[in-house]
């Protein structure tokens, strides 16, 4: 009978020891989940304190081309992003179309309008000018 007194008692400590385990398993469990939803709203908030500054930025400032080049304004684009980051350049649009026939000083005005009601502008000054033929031979 001792025997099997002793067996009882131990498969009722092994019970307890195991709902224990059990119970220390799920509360863990609660604590890593609440960790990482603290985490991922912590992640949440810096993504949102770190918003840029919207930029419009020209390749240059000035360029020369020949009478009669073709002249592609989004070739000048380097960056035209709003504050989230965000690549706009298909949103930017410039001030008016440029002939390249005629030689002459021509300024073109580069603007992006941003979603909170701002805009952005360069300028871009376009020379076109007869460029020296030379008279080397072939």
């Amino acid at each position: 009978m001792q025997t099997k007194t002793k067996v009882i008692i131990l498969g009722a400590v092994a019970t307890v020891l195991l709902v224990c385990g059990i119970f220390v398993l799920i509360n863990e469990f609660q604590n890593n989940a609440k960790e990482s939803e603290e985490q991922a709203v912590e992640t949440t908030e810096v993504k949102k304190s770190k918003k840029q500054k919207a930029v419009l930025e020209l390749t240059q400032d000035e360029v020369n081309i020949e009478v009669g080049a073709e002249f592609t304004y989004e070739d000048f684009i380097k960056i035209a992003e709003d504050e989230e980051g965000y690549n706009l350049k298909d949103k930017v649009v410039t001030s008016e179309e440029i002939s390249t026939e005629m030689p002459g000083k021509y300024k073109i005005e580069y603007e992006l309008k941003l979603s909170n009601g701002k805009t952005l502008s360069k300028q871009l000054i376009l020379n076109v000018v007869e460029f020296e033929k030379s008279n080397t031979p072939d």
